[in-house]
């Protein structure tokens, strides 16, 4: 018979031992996010919980206080603070000429006289005579030098019979001359 020529070993050669291999450094890192996430998430839900029992809690705390606070007593508090606010803004806004009326008897000279006096918000108007032009000029320098009334105005001079000068005044006085608040500080 003859021999056939086979490639196929009968025996096996030397067996290689089998190694398992473990996960991969991806797939670890993967199971290490995976359980961190899991914990995280229940650690979430429990704080939850335990925020909402905590503002329970508090609502129920505060119900007692307020229960313990008379309403009528609030009521008639938050009434009084109202009266307190306005009566500060009508002192704020009150109009007191007595400080200007001082101002106008301290810097008027004796050379001159203010007659129909009169105010509103956009100032002060006045008549006036003067013993002479220079009289007038003298007064009109004394208010120009004031740091209390500002843009004055001297017009409509005319020399009467009995040589005074008539004329009539315009200026803005500052706060402090006109509103009771601002006289006080």
């Amino acid at each position: 018979m003859v021999d056939q020529t086979t490639f196929i070993p009968k025996t096996s050669a030397v067996k290689l031992p089998y190694r398992a291999r473990g996960l991969g450094w991806l797939s670890g890192l993967s199971l290490i996010f995976f359980i961190l996430s899991l914990l995280l998430s229940f650690g979430l839900f429990f704080y939850r919980s335990y925020l909402e029992g905590q503002i329970k809690t508090l609502a129920n705390n505060l119900q007692k206080v307020e229960k313990e606070f008379e309403p009528g007593l609030i009521i008639e508090l938050q009434k009084t603070v109202k009266t307190i606010n306005s009566t500060g803004d009508l002192l704020n806004k009150h109009v007191a000429l007595s400080r200007l009326f001082d101002f106008l008897e301290e810097n008027t000279i004796s050379d001159a006289r203010f007659f129909n006096f009169s105010y509103d918000k956009s100032g002060v108007q006045m008549s006036g005579t003067a013993r002479s032009y220079a009289a007038l000029a003298q007064q009109s320098l004394v208010f120009e030098q004031s740091r209390l009334i500002k843009n004055v105005s001297f017009s409509n001079f005319n020399l009467a019979s009995d040589g005074f000068v008539n004329f009539n005044v315009k200026f803005t006085a500052e706060p402090e001359l006109i509103f009771y608040q601002a006289s006080t500080n």
